[in-house]
């Protein structure tokens, strides 16, 4: 497993941060410590759920950039809040950033930054849940699938994706489907609130897999990759 000379924190649920030499990029951000170093600091912003979205991470808008999905109400754009939308792609703050679309609100995020290429998937989950009946299940595998697919032939560093306890038996279908096809080198399991027992269960599920899957066990835990 190569090795990227980066930090990546788990905040909470789907929020994280991703720290390299010069840069600071913080995915989804609701709650949890947030401590903002001295470096070039990004916000991205997948939906306006308030899971994924606090209006706080605006107070360091003197020293920060924010990526925005456009579905965020009451935002203006600036010179450094940019709004977006799914199958845009933008060059912003040093970054390309190519905006996938979502199973649920807003948008998901692949981010081309310094030779790493790193995806959030926001709201965008294989949203099985067990009572929809076989039609919707269906159109919601094949939303998903089409979604990911997009991303097929591009090398994937670190991948952030649902794996949500609430969907019972299918918490994994997501997370599985993306390592198979896309095969990332890191992998984070996030939308799982303080269920934290379905980390090492999603592990153990993919235990032939080659993707380097994190066991979250805390808010605030920091990986060195």
């Amino acid at each position: 497993m190569k090795k990227l000379n980066i930090k990546v924190e788990y905040i909470y649920n789907s929020g994280f941060t991703l720290e390299t030499d010069k840069d600071f990029l913080v995915f989804d951000y609701y709650k949890g410590n947030l401590d903002i170093p001295d470096k070039n600091t990004t916000f991205f912003v997948t939906h306006g759920h308030d899971d994924h979205f606090n209006p706080e991470i605006f107070n360091y808008k003197d020293i920060a950039n924010y990526v925005i999905s456009d579905d965020v109400e009451n935002i203006q754009e600036s010179d450094n809040i940019r709004l977006v939308h799914p199958d845009e792609e933008i060059n912003f703050n040093g970054m390309e950033i190519k905006i996938l679309g979502s199973t649920d609100e807003g948008s998901s995020f692949l981010v081309k930054l310094d030779g790493l290429t790193i995806f959030h998937a926001g709201d965008l989950n294989w949203w099985a849940w067990e009572d929809s009946g076989e039609e919707k299940e269906l159109q919601r595998e094949k939303d998903y699938k089409f979604e990911v697919d997009k991303l097929i032939g591009t090398p994937i560093d670190i991948a952030f994706v649902p794996v949500d306890p609430r969907l019972e038996k299918n918490f994994h279908l997501a997370g599985e489907y993306f390592i198979n096809t896309l095969k990332p080198d890191y992998f984070f399991p996030m939308h799982f609130g303080d269920n934290y027992e379905y980390n090492k269960r999603f592990i153990e599920k993919m235990k032939n897999s080659d993707t380097k899957i994190f066991n979250l066990k805390y808010g605030n835990e920091s990986f060195q990759i």
